[in-house]
């Protein structure tokens, strides 16, 4: 007999008069059903990402403290960044209504960032004087480019696009806190999630031989 738990069956339990949809799956639902949402897009690209590279996620969780978003077995650091065209914010109400369908738009490259790029250590107590710094050896930028708001899906990996850049080449592009959508363009031309997997492949190959 299987021992698994299923996310239908761990439910509120206590003294207290409960309605009948109280399991973990409907908090799921109810919190994190929507990868439009700025901070879910976030983490959806990181399991998406750790997804696409054979990461055993399946048998992990997000550690929200961590200083990188994703570690690798042989210990190479990935910080993962996502933006979009389009945010929640921008098609429903404050009451989860729908707002009138706005029309398919784009947005000037240079105007959509990257942001969060260096920070200091989020795993203990930052030390008196410690700097912010890229703590990430490899840093990944998804960009969902669906610009009709009728189409949006984050599960159609058709609709993002992959730019990767190293540490170091951040770092000789005297790149800050942030970079542009047009300034990640300039440097590296966008992957499709297959053309991302064998650019990643190398890449970590050769990390772990450095």
């Amino acid at each position: 007999m299987s021992n698994i738990v299923s996310p239908e069956q761990i439910k509120l339990v206590g003294d207290a008069d409960l309605p009948a949809h109280t399991s973990l799956l409907d908090f799921w639902r109810w919190g994190f059903s929507d990868q439009c949402d700025d901070d879910l897009k976030g983490y959806f690209a990181e399991w998406m990402v750790g997804t696409l590279l054979g990461l055993p996620m399946n048998t992990s969780r997000r550690i929200s403290w961590a200083d990188s978003d994703l570690i690798t077995p042989g210990g190479t650091r990935i910080e993962i960044k996502a933006s979009a065209y389009w945010q929640s914010w921008k098609l429903l109400n404050e009451d989860g209504s729908r707002k009138s369908m706005p029309p398919a738009v784009t947005a000037d490259p240079a105007f959509i960032r990257f942001g969060g790029l260096q920070a200091r250590t989020a795993i203990t107590p930052a030390p008196e004087g410690d700097s912010r710094r890229f703590k990430s050896d490899i840093y990944v930028f998804c960009m969902h480019s669906q610009t009709d708001p009728s189409a949006w899906d984050a599960w159609t990996l058709a609709h993002w696009e992959f730019y990767v850049m190293t540490r170091e080449e951040l770092a000789e592009r005297r790149t800050g806190g942030s970079i542009s959508l047009a300034g990640l363009r300039a440097f590296r031309s966008a992957m499709t999630a297959r053309e991302f997997q064998t650019f990643m492949r190398r890449l970590l190959t050769n990390h772990r031989k450095t």
